[in-house]
Parts: structure tokens; sequence; C-alpha cells
């Protein structure tokens, strides 16, 4: 991690801390999500086919991550893919929506 990452990273957790509700952080590029989705406590996904959209919400230090872009091209592995991506346990990894309330 370069001098920047970890500036950022200390910044957004700060950030994370100090709010009095839960956080939201909506990512349009994966590089992105991935870096601060890494490690997660869990991860969910949702494919709305009809519409080619994949999303992926990560929960990580009280704040939900998430991602939405086009669908992956091996939508049959993104379980197993996800979490190899994003360094959780498979069995952390399910299908649906992180929500909160």
């Amino acid at each position: 991690m370069t001098d920047n990452s970890k500036e950022k990273e200390e910044s957004r957790k700060k950030l994370i801390e100090k709010a009095a509700i839960p956080v939201i952080i909506r990512h349009k590029n994966w590089e992105d999500f991935k870096s601060n989705a890494e490690n997660a406590s869990a991860i969910s996904f949702l494919l709305r086919e009809e519409e080619g959209v994949f999303q992926a919400d990560a929960l990580k230090e009280g704040a939900i991550y998430t991602y939405s872009g086009a669908i992956p091209k091996m939508n049959v592995l993104i379980k197993f893919w996800l979490s190899k991506e994003l360094k959780v346990d498979e069995k952390k990894v399910f299908e649906g929506v992180l929500s909160i309330g």
C-alpha cells in the first residue's frame, strides 16, 4: 500500500467513526470498491439481468460499500470470484442485498 493509499484509508476510517448514522459508500469503479471492500465481514451480490447490472455490497467496519456496474461475463462463478477478489470466506458471500433499517 502506498503512502497516499494509507492516508486515504485512515481518512476514510475517521469519517466513518465520526458518523452518527451508518455510512453507505457507493462505487462506480470496481477497483475502488475492491480496495475498500477487501477483508469485509460479509458480502452480498445481486444480478439484475433484465437491466444488465451487477451489484455487490460489502459490510466492513460499520460501513456498507456498494458497487454497481455491468454484469461480469462469468456470472456462474460470482460467489467464488467475489470471495477470492475480496479475500472473504466464501461462506460469508451470499446473493441478496445488505441493507440498513
